[in-house]
């Protein structure tokens, strides 16, 4: 299944964000694909605010994880953040402990850059790929700017997400 949203600024992109973070629960794994800039640490950063953290969300490019402690109905759960851009081969992933993470039902495991991981993971998972909308009339700084818009893809092979994509589809505006 795939629902697919247009995002108007990095605050829309952040609400979108916080819609998808209703329906996730803990054991939820999503992978996040796009240019740098795409919009990718914005989205998760709506999806931790929504996740009440108290912790400020930042790209894990060089920590490769990051850990936000998070409530959802008054109980805590944990989202890791991973940033797989600076990883260069397959098994270097082993030596960063993501796997602990993806297979412990404890936690919301958010993946940037999962494109070399994607065809490991034992478990559903939802796909989200970032691009820009760029209009004609815009110069070509690919800045978050309000003239900016981004094209927002969910993706689903199965229906556990097809069903939570189908529920996000109901709260969200500019979606098809």
């Amino acid at each position: 299944m795939e629902l697919v949203c247009k995002s108007q600024s990095a605050e829309n992109t952040k609400e979108i964000g916080g819609k998808l973070a209703s329906l996730t629960d803990k054991g939820d794994i999503i992978l996040l694909s796009g240019e740098l800039g795409g919009g990718k640490t914005t989205f998760i950063s709506g999806i931790a605010q929504s996740l009440n953290s108290k912790q400020p969300v930042s790209s894990p490019s060089f920590t490769l994880i990051n850990i936000y402690d998070c409530r959802k109905n008054k109980k805590p759960v944990g989202i890791v953040h991973c940033d797989l851009y600076r990883i260069d081969e397959i098994n270097d992933i082993s030596g960063i402990g993501l796997e602990d993470y993806i297979y412990n039902e404890d936690y919301i495991v958010l993946i940037e850059w999962a494109g070399r991981l994607k065809e490991g993971i034992l478990k559903d998972f939802l796909e989200i790929k970032f691009e820009y909308i760029i209009d004609e009339k815009q110069n070509s700084d690919l800045e978050y700017s309000e003239k900016q818009h981004r094209k927002i893809t969910f993706n689903s092979e199965n229906k556990y997400w097809d069903r939570k994509i189908t529920l996000l589809k109901t709260g969200l505006k500019n979606c098809i």
